[in-house]
């Protein structure tokens, strides 16, 4: 019986945490391409599909690698150090370590 209630308190403590809004900045739908970068190496090109000042979410490849923490090129005129978040197949959540500023984002096609 113990274990069940402590299932119950875990599911509810999930749900809480559902309904709160975790995100500073809110997302903007968009189209465009950019690079992942690690070791200093620019490896494969993702798709972002809506991107806030803190974070993005991207589509990529089924063959493709994206560790932990890389660098996005294509975002700013210098690569923007990011932290993957979460990964459902082929869509990866991202937040960004390095600030955004509201100026000098290039490329964005908002959909």
């Amino acid at each position: 019986m113990s274990n069940s209630l402590a299932d119950q308190n875990r599911f509810e403590e999930h749900l809480a945490n559902l309904s709160k809004e975790r995100r500073t900045f809110n997302r903007e739908d968009c189209a465009f391409e950019a690079v992942v970068q690690y070791h200093g190496i620019p490896k494969d090109t993702v798709y972002v599909t809506n991107l806030s000042l803190d974070g993005l979410m991207m589509i990529v490849t089924p063959s493709t690698y994206i560790p932990e923490e890389f660098q996005l090129l294509g975002l700013k005129e210098q690569p923007v150090n990011c932290s993957k978040i979460w990964q459902d197949g082929e869509n990866i959540g991202v937040k960004f370590i390095t600030e955004l500023s509201t100026t000098k984002v290039t490329g964005i096609s908002r959909l």
